[in-house]
C-alpha cells in the first residue's frame, strides 16, 4: 500500500466521502508487477520516515486540527484542505491496516463494492471491521470505539516503558497539551519484540492499552536478563511515541553500538532516534544520553 496525495474525479466515484478529512488524499496502489523493485526502493520505509515522522512533529494544537471536527467559518472550511491533514489521514489508515492485518485489503474491496456511487460515512467503514483484543478485561470495543478519539482529537499518545530489575511495565502517558489541558487518552495498539525474539515483522497488535486512567491496564513483561531490552511499536506502525526509561534506553544503546545494530529493524532505529530527539527537546532526555544513542550511526549503512 502506498499512501500518496492525489486529487481525482475517479477517486470521488469510488469514495463519495473522499473530501472528508479522514479519507482525503488517501489512495491505495497495488503492485502486481516488479514487486522486487518496489520492495528494493522501500517506499513504505520512506513513507514512515518522511511522512509519519513529519506528521508527529506537526501534530500540535497550534499546527494541526483533528481529522474530524465541525467548521463554522470560511477559514475553518479552508483548513480542512491544509497540508497537516493531508499527511495525517494516510498515517492513521496505515495504522488501521496493521491493526486489521491480512483482512484489511478484503475489507476495503468490500467497502468500495458496497458503497460505490453512494454517500457513506466513516462509521460505515468502521462497522465492517471487527477487532479481537484477546483480553476479557478490556471489554468488546468496536472499531468505531477505538477510532473515535484518533479522528476527533489532535496530538498523539506517548507510551512509557519502565523497568524494575526483570520486569518491564508499559503504560500510557497522561500528557497535557500546549494549553496545559489534559490530552484525551486513546486505545493504543501495542507491538513489541525483545533482544531474544528479534521479530520485527509481526506488526499486528496482540496487546492494547485502553483509554482508562488506571494502572490496572498497564502491560507487564518479564525479562530473563536484567541487561535485556524491549522495543515497542514495531516498524513504527502505530501513531505514537515511545519514551524509554534510562535503563531501557541504555540497554538498546549498548546493543546498537557494540553488538549487531542491523538486527534492529531500520524503521525502529529511525524511530528510536526521532523519539529520543523529541524528548531531548522537551528536556526529558540529556544531551549525553542522546549522543550515546546516535554514536552507532558511524556504522549505519541504510
Amino acid at each position: 500500500v502506498l499512501a500518496t496525495n492525489i486529487q481525482s474525479i475517479e477517486a470521488r466515484k469510488w469514495f463519495p466521502c473522499w473530501d472528508e478529512p479522514e479519507f482525503k488524499t488517501t489512495f491505495q496502489i497495488h503492485f502486481h508487477h516488479n514487486v522486487k523493485i518496489f520492495l528494493k526502493w522501500k517506499f513504505v520505509d520512506l513513507f514512515v520516515v518522511q511522512v509519519q515522522q513529519d506528521c508527529l512533529h506537526l501534530d500540535t494544537d497550534f499546527t494541526m486540527k483533528p481529522l474530524s471536527y465541525e467548521v463554522r467559518t470560511p477559514s475553518e472550511i479552508k483548513s480542512l484542505f491544509s497540508f497537516p491533514i493531508y499527511i495525517k489521514a494516510p498515517v492513521i489508515l496505515l495504522m488501521i491496516q496493521h491493526i486489521m492485518g491480512k483482512e484489511f485489503q478484503d475489507i476495503i474491496k468490500n467497502y468500495t463494492n458496497t458503497y460505490f456511487r453512494k454517500s457513506p460515512t466513516p462509521d460505515d467503514l468502521w462497522n465492517m471491521m471487527q477487532v479481537n483484543l484477546d483480553n476479557p478485561e478490556l471489554g468488546n470495543p468496536t472499531m468505531k470505539d477505538i477510532m473515535e478519539n484518533w479522528v476527533r482529537e489532535n496530538n498523539y499518545p506517548i507510551v512509557n516503558v519502565r523497568r524494575t530489575e526483570l520486569t518491564l511495565e508499559i503504560s500510557q502517558d497522561e500528557c497535557i497539551n500546549e494549553h496545559y489541558q489534559q490530552k484525551a487518552l486513546q486505545w493504543i495498539p501495542i507491538t513489541f519484540t525483545t533482544w531474544e525474539q528479534l521479530d520485527f515483522d509481526n506488526t499486528t497488535p496482540h496487546h492494547w492499552i485502553p483509554p482508562k486512567d488506571s494502572t490496572k491496564y498497564n502491560i507487564s513483561i518479564s525479562l530473563t536478563n536484567k541487561n535485556g531490552w524491549i522495543i515497542l511499536n514495531l516498524q513504527q506502525t502505530g501513531y505514537y511515541r515511545v519514551k524509554y526509561d534510562n535503563k531501557s534506553l541504555n540497554a538498546i544503546t549498548y546493543y546498537l553500538r557494540f553488538l549487531k545494530y542491523i538486527d534492529i529493524h531500520v524503521l525502529n532505529r529511525a524511530q528510536l532516534i526521532d523519539d529520543t530527539y523529541y524528548f531531548l527537546k522537551r528536556g526529558e532526555v540529556t544531551y549525553d544520553r542522546f549522543l550515546r544513542l546516535i554514536n552507532y550511526l558511524r556504522e549505519e549503512r541504510d
